[in-house]
């Protein structure tokens, strides 16, 4: 009888072991498991954190892109000022389909030139634009331009372009034709805390433009340029873009 008793023990014993090393293995399993889970979790949610960073830096780019060159030479230059709050860092300009890979990094407020760039069929419609590291695409605010032996660069579209210079306001800016047709028009949506450049293109055949400018303060809108301000496009010299200068403040 005591002899059959221990025998029980002894299997009661070994179960009991048997029970805990089981449990010591998934235990030792589903550890580092746990620990593998919550690392893939971390990856991911940085993932996430790092998208929604550079889609709120994507979305707060903002440049303004000039294209010239000198008379007598097919070189072109890019002028590009950083508008937005953060900087800009430029990857590639393009002249038509035909890209040049570049690296320039301009801190906000500030302006850099590219360039030259050396144009192969310069006598023919030009679009010129720079792509950022953020996928942004910038083109240039005059529209595209073009070379003549005799005028050198120029662009072969009229155009009136605006300059707000101020640090702070709500702004409004309205371009009609002789015949009192709106052909440009921009409201900030908010309070802007930065110099405005906005560029209209107008019809190619020679007209007078009233140009308006206005601030809201308080309840009101105040016109910056007084009423009847009239540019004519293309200038008396000749120049196809007219640029319009007024001191927002």
């Amino acid at each position: 009888m005591k002899h059959s008793m221990s025998r029980k023990k002894r299997r009661g014993i070994a179960s009991i072991l048997g029970t805990l090393i089981f449990i010591g293995i998934v235990f030792s399993a589903f550890v580092p498991m746990t620990l593998v889970m919550k690392q893939a979790d971390n990856v991911y949610e940085r993932k996430i954190h790092e998208a929604t960073i550079s889609d709120i830096d994507k979305g707060t780019e903002d440049a303004m892109v000039y294209a010239y060159g000198e008379t007598g030479s097919t070189e072109l230059s890019v002028f590009i000022t950083n508008k937005g709050v953060n900087e800009l860092t430029i990857v590639r300009v393009w002249l038509n389909n035909n890209s040049t890979e570049v690296s320039e990094t301009i801190v906000p407020k500030a302006s850099t030139e590219m360039g030259p760039f050396d144009v192969t069929d310069a006598e023919s419609p030009l679009k010129v634009k720079v792509t950022t590291e953020n996928g942004n695409i910038f083109e240039c605010d005059l529209g595209s331009v073009m070379y003549s032996e005799v005028n050198g660069w120029y662009t072969p579209s009229f155009a009136i372009s605006v300059m707000i210079m101020s640090d702070w306001g709500q702004y409004e800016i309205i371009v009609e034709d002789s015949g009192s047709n709106e052909v440009g028009y921009y409201k900030s949506s908010g309070n802007e805390h930065d110099d405005i450049s906005k560029t209209f293109l107008v019809d190619d055949t020679p007209d007078t433009y009233d140009v308006e400018v206005l601030k809201k303060i308080g309840g009101g809108w105040n016109n910056l340029i007084g009423p009847g301000y009239t540019v004519n496009v293309p200038s008396a010299a000749g120049t196809p873009v007219v640029i319009v200068v007024t001191d927002g403040t």
